[in-house]
């Protein structure tokens, strides 16, 4: 897990990043939820290592993702991450909700 975080971190192409969240998802584990909650704010075209970060953080079902989804889809700021917000709504279980 600790190698999957260190290329979240450290590698510069997207789709690594998007990977190592996918990755991170399931492997899970505290040190998965911390690079997940940073790679949540990585900019990234058509923030796709955001997306991937919180999808994974989604379904490692960790509550501070449930709220931030909700917060990003009612925010006035940024479209783009407004769209983040309102497409993660798909993704959540009625447990999560």
């Amino acid at each position: 897990t600790q190698a999957v975080a260190e290329a979240l971190r450290t590698d510069l192409s997207y789709s690594v990043q998007q990977a190592a969240c996918e990755a991170l998802g399931k492997l899970g584990g505290d040190t998965a939820l911390v690079a997940l909650r940073a790679a949540t704010d990585f900019p990234s075209p058509n923030d796709r290592v955001a997306g991937a970060a919180l999808r994974a953080r989604l379904a490692l079902a960790d509550g501070m993702a449930v709220d931030e989804v909700f917060k990003l889809a009612a925010g006035s700021g940024d479209v783009r991450r407004r769209g983040l917000g309102l497409s993660a709504i798909g993704g959540l279980t009625v447990a999560q909700n």
